[in-house]
């Protein structure tokens, strides 16, 4: 907190805790899964927002590339991509830094289309409640899968970078599990229990145990990583 600022993972946890909160506040009577789903997908567009701040920082951006391949780009973009927080103040004139904060942000922009509307509507009768918010983590997790290879080094964890890469794939590995589990377990119950209002409550009750689960789970993560990021 004294020194790094807010991670993604403290903002996604206290904006799901605050949003789903709110939610049933506004909303009594509704499953907290329901909660979940509808705010959850929405901290893509939370992070789309957020990465135009490291655009004015110069800050966590890609490898270097030749300027020809991004000019299409409105020109304070590129312009400003040539500048980086951490490296030479000015590269050539040739050259910039790739704009990971407009790819991603774009990346994001879609992944809540696809998880809200997509899956969130179209296919809804697929789906149970709680997969839009494990979806985010799967989601959030290819993201950085195909991203890393595109960051610039010194912004990467570890000494060679490879644990933000190992890091993605068990995103994405545990957004699937959750989903899976998250199907059987309701699936069981729901063939179980014939009263309605018994199954009700224990959809209730085992959701918010996943939901539990997956954040106990992201808060190893961060612990890991953090004891294990040997910085730049």
């Amino acid at each position: 907190i004294h020194d790094g600022g807010l991670t993604i993972l403290g903002g996604a946890i206290v904006g799901i805790v605050v949003g789903v909160l709110w939610f049933m506040w506004r909303n009594k009577g509704y499953s907290i899964a329901i909660g979940v789903d509808m705010i959850v997908p929405t901290i893509l567009l939370a992070q789309a927002i957020g990465r135009w701040g490291n655009f004015f920082n110069c800050e966590v951006h890609g490898v270097i590339s030749d300027i020809k391949y991004w000019t299409w780009l409105p020109e304070i973009i590129w312009r400003n991509a040539q500048f980086s927080s951490t490296g030479p103040s000015l590269i050539g004139t040739n050259q910039l830094y790739v704009p990971l904060f407009l790819i991603e942000g774009i990346v994001n922009v879609l992944g809540y289309f696809i998880l809200s509307y997509v899956f969130g509507k179209l296919f809804r009768k697929h789906t149970e409640f709680g997969d839009l918010a494990f979806g985010y983590v799967v989601w959030y997790g290819l993201t950085r899968t195909f991203m890393e290879p595109l960051r610039d080094g010194s912004f990467n964890m570890g000494e060679d970078g490879c644990w933000s890469w190992i890091w993605s794939i068990v995103f994405i590995a545990a957004g699937v599990l959750l989903i899976a589990i998250n199907h059987i377990v309701r699936y069981y119950v729901a063939t179980r229990k014939k009263k309605e209002t018994k199954n009700y409550n224990n959809n209730h009750l085992i959701f918010t145990l996943v939901l539990g689960s997956i954040s106990i789970l992201l808060m190893v993560i961060g612990i890991v990583v953090m004891t294990t990021n040997q910085g730049p």
